[in-house]
């Protein structure tokens, strides 16, 4: 199975357990089922939970009911903090995926208790998955700190900061920014998958640095074909320039773990190339 079919084969298996999870019985309102269904079962790449399916296959996991929560998890936070990121309080975006923002399309008090029960019903399915009670706890732990204050929330307060009040150059600033915002959460999910395949610690510690390189280049390729829309910034010469030794850097780095993490190896040639 080549790189495309397992994308497509991982994000119909996500896609068919998310919808799952996110059934409701009748005590919640049918306003909130509504949006938090609007905002998950769209348009997505599921790159995240994917990435987790992946490094748990890759590492010799064997019980898909104990990763598939997790996975269905993973995705859930990512959606909680694209519709905190489209609130007119952050980037004030009025369409997300090619459709109306979730505080567009409902309003933002609704979107915003949509957000607060996807983070819930995220960490109930973390504390529901079958897996061993010690690798969910790590789980938990390290997601936790992924999104938190040193992750993805800090990465989000600096990127609504005034340039003048983040007292860093630009271009680092940048890539900074990057990391907290997108590559922690990228970065987790990989080793998340690896965690409750119970791989050796020190597969852990490589994954766990490669995801993260992995998510920067996601990042920057992401604003890169943005600003081929836009005009382009002072500086993107640099970020291409950046792009194209991370992805090399990585390609390399799971290549050296060997035949089992081709995914990874194959996906971080792909980010970088990729058109849309």
């Amino acid at each position: 199975m080549n790189l495309q079919e397992t994308i497509v084969k991982d994000k119909r298996l996500i896609n068919y357990h998310l919808n799952r999870y996110l059934k409701f019985g009748p005590g919640v309102p049918s306003r909130l089922k509504q949006a938090i269904r609007y905002a998950v079962l769209g348009p997505g790449k599921r790159l995240r939970p994917i990435f987790a399916l992946e490094a748990f296959k890759a590492c010799g996991g064997k019980n898909f009911s104990w990763i598939i929560p997790v996975c269905c998890g993973v995705e859930m936070i990512h959606n909680f903090s694209l519709i905190q990121d489209d609130l007119p309080s952050m980037d004030n975006d009025d369409f997300r995926r090619g459709r109306l923002s979730l505080h567009r399309r409902f309003d933002e008090g609704t979107a915003i208790l949509a957000a607060d029960a996807l983070l819930a019903r995220a960490y109930e399915l973390f504390a529901l998955s079958p897996a061993p009670m010690d690798r969910k706890n790590r789980v938990i732990l390290l997601i936790s700190q992924a999104i938190g204050a040193e992750g993805m929330a800090g990465g989000q307060v600096l990127d609504i900061m005034p340039k003048s009040e983040q007292g860093k150059k630009a271009e680092l600033e940048y890539f900074h920014i990057a990391r907290l915002k997108t590559a922690e959460l990228i970065g987790v999910s990989i080793l998340t998958g690896a965690v409750i395949a119970g791989v050796a610690p020190a597969i852990e510690k490589r994954l766990y640095r490669l995801g993260v390189g992995l998510g920067v280049l996601f990042q920057i390729t992401d604003d890169i074909l943005d600003f081929k829309q836009d005009q382009r910034p002072r500086g993107i010469n640099r970020i291409r320039e950046e792009a194209e030794i991370l992805a090399q850097n990585t390609q390399k780095g799971f290549s050296a773990l060997g035949g089992k993490f081709w995914f990874f190896s194959e996906i971080a040639t792909y980010i970088v190339n990729r058109k849309r």
